[in-house]
């Protein structure tokens, strides 16, 4: 809960267990928590500043530093996590940051599509990145091609798969609009930009099309799911491959009437959980059980 800074813990079918922390910047306290990992028996909640460690009971373990330009996309354990960044030269890149021994290392040239409008001082990306981290290897998703690339954890190609046929996907002006939110627009009416209206600026900064790949999560069996973004279909849609790389299937998942996702979904054991919201702002988990194929 990111007004009351604390973490909220449900079992497996949606009962209430505890919660621990609070708002505030000290130890075991989030000003502003952006994601929860789970690892090796640990909590790991991460502000814009810092990453907080806690035990499984919510007991406070300590907290590491962290720069806001160097937000994790993925934790490849308690130490290690996988962010976006620029090298030397400004390409954009795949990096790994390691808190014990405070190193970054290049990974590889990592397709950031942004767009830029220098008077409105506004920057626009992928909403979410498709990137995961394990001990032994990372996946990322491209954005130019259907394809995500297995990498060491020294930036080295061990292997690359996905589905050469599919096309990219357009991304129209509505949806621009709706993933904008209509507040903002409202906000932006009424004034120009270098001779044009704020709200064309402003979705000018969203690219034309969408990432293959919106998110990569591989299961505790070495499943590996790619979701696809798909604005016009509401429910959740994703490719399955092998942990080898080969294709699998694709599934549809469809949501109630009136609701939507709004965050990212969580898979544990045979169910999928989808985090929604209905069109009076109510959220509300939904759980769906799954049968998932072999590894």
């Amino acid at each position: 809960d990111k007004k009351a800074g604390k973490v909220f813990v449900f079992n497996r079918d949606g009962k209430y267990l505890r919660s621990f922390g609070s708002r505030g910047e000290g130890p075991g306290e989030f000003k502003y928590p952006l994601r929860i990992d789970a690892l090796n028996g640990k909590i790991l909640v991460t502000g814009f500043t810092k990453v907080s460690y806690f035990n499984e009971q919510g007991g406070y373990i300590k907290f590491e530093t962290l720069s806001p330009q160097m937000q994790p996309l993925s934790f490849i354990d308690e130490n290690r996590y996988l962010f976006k960044g620029k090298n030397k030269t400004g390409i954009p890149f795949l990096n790994l940051y390691d808190f014990s021994s405070k190193k970054v290392i290049p990974l590889a040239k990592y397709d950031l599509k942004i767009r830029t409008t220098k008077s409105m001082n506004i920057i626009s990306s992928q909403k979410n990145d498709p990137v995961f981290g394990t001990p032994s290897s990372i996946l990322y998703g491209k954005f130019d091609r259907c394809e995500i690339v297995r990498l060491d954890l020294h930036g080295k190609i061990i292997a690359t798969f996905g589905i050469k046929t599919r096309p990219q996907r357009t991304v129209s002006k509505e949806e621009k609009i709706k993933r904008v939110g209509q507040k903002m627009i409202n906000r932006l009416k009424g004034y120009m930009v270098d001779g044009r209206s704020a709200v064309d600026a402003y979705l000018d900064t969203i690219p034309d099309k969408d990432p293959y790949y919106y998110r990569i999560d591989v299961l505790e069996n070495g499943l590996i799911l790619a979701f696809i973004p798909n604005d016009k279909k509401p429910g959740i849609q994703l490719d399955i491959f092998s942990k080898s790389g080969k294709y699998l299937y694709y599934s549809d998942l469809v949501l109630p009437d009136g609701l939507k996702m709004y965050k990212l979904p969580v898979i544990s054991g045979n169910y999928l959980y989808a985090f929604t919201e209905d069109e009076d702002g109510e959220q509300r988990l939904i759980k769906f059980k799954i049968s998932l194929p072999k590894a």
